[in-house]
């Protein structure tokens, strides 16, 4: 294998060791293209040491995807774009004519040469750094998809978007069956995707159990686990999250304590009744769901949360 095939090797390693990281594909691109831009400037070596500091004080950046950038734009490399930064400042920069002295003239060369190398360095930095950008979000998105293929496979379920089905009814209703078989206080409504014909979503049935005040919600959480809900969020305002181990042999579900007449609960039911029947709204949740995939769990939940929150403003009970 020549040098060229071994540099191709080693780009490819880099990358795809920088997409398998915890981070979102944009969070990826943005530290790749970051870095590259760094790597191309005449640091001579002080680079690492910039990143080491910032990496106490950004957590998000893409620690991988830095040493990748410095291992792909080796001295090597670099010695390339040196040469083609001072050809394209050549071009653009216009020298200023000689000195009479040959100690001024000296000088005057010397400074023109910085300002041309830098002229053409600072462009061809930001052009690669584009380049790396889009190439990188590009790759890291079709990483991420594979990795969701790869998960249905194992745990046997598929987490992507699919369609309405006429089975999530019947998941509710057996889970509706048990809930009121152990705990008859409390109301069980069928919210979320699931629970609207035509919107595509995870295939999660949302289940949102009501009761009467949170003294109640012990006894609650009690039979709950002896269903396998052992995954017991902190409660949020009037709301209460729960959902099951993967490993169960359950579907997926899961479970919204609220308290009756709560704004938790009222908004459950008004987000419900503005999508039923309204394709237009069904179309713009799905696309926000699609868009919001590559988000982190916590960025997710955060920004549906305000697009929902936008759309039931001034709806009526």
């Amino acid at each position: 294998m020549g040098r060229i095939g071994k540099y191709v090797k080693r780009v490819e390693k880099a990358l795809r060791d920088a997409v398998e990281e915890d981070h979102t594909p944009q969070e990826t691109a943005f530290t790749a293209a970051f870095a590259t831009f760094v790597a191309l400037l005449p640091t001579f070596g002080l680079g690492i040491l910039f990143f080491l500091v910032l990496f106490k004080f950004f957590k998000r950046l893409n620690k991988v995807a830095v040493f990748g950038t410095v291992i792909v734009f080796n001295p090597f490399v670099l010695y390339t774009f040196y040469a083609l930064s001072y050809s394209l400042g050549r071009l653009l920069v216009r020298h200023p004519p000689l000195e009479e002295t040959f100690e001024l003239a000296l000088r005057t060369r010397a400074f023109e040469a910085v300002k041309t190398f830098m002229a053409g360095n600072i462009i061809i930095a930001s052009t690669v750094s584009l380049i790396v950008y889009f190439f990188v979000l590009k790759a890291a998105k079709i990483s991420k998809e594979r990795e969701l293929s790869v998960t249905d496979s194992i745990v046997g379920r598929n987490i992507g978007f699919l369609p309405y089905n006429e089975e999530f009814k019947e998941i509710f209703r057996k889970e509706k069956k048990m809930i009121e078989e152990r705990f008859d206080k409390c109301d069980v409504t069928h919210v979320g995707s699931t629970s609207i014909k035509c919107l595509k979503g995870k295939g999660i049935v949302d289940i949102m159990v009501s009761i009467d005040n949170w003294e109640m919600e012990e006894e609650l959480l009690e039979e709950l686990r002896s269903l396998g809900f052992t995954h017991i969020h902190a409660r949020e305002g009037e709301r209460r999250f729960l959902s099951r181990k993967p490993d169960t042999g359950y579907k997926d579900v899961h479970i919204h304590i609220v308290k009756k007449g709560s704004k938790e609960e009222k908004d459950f039911i008004r987000f419900k009744k503005l999508l039923k029947n309204n394709k237009e709204l069904i179309k713009s949740y799905e696309e926000l769901k699609k868009d919001l995939s590559y988000e982190s769990p916590e960025e997710y939940t955060k920004k549906k949360g305000r697009w929902i929150e936008e759309k039931i403003k001034g709806t009526e009970d």
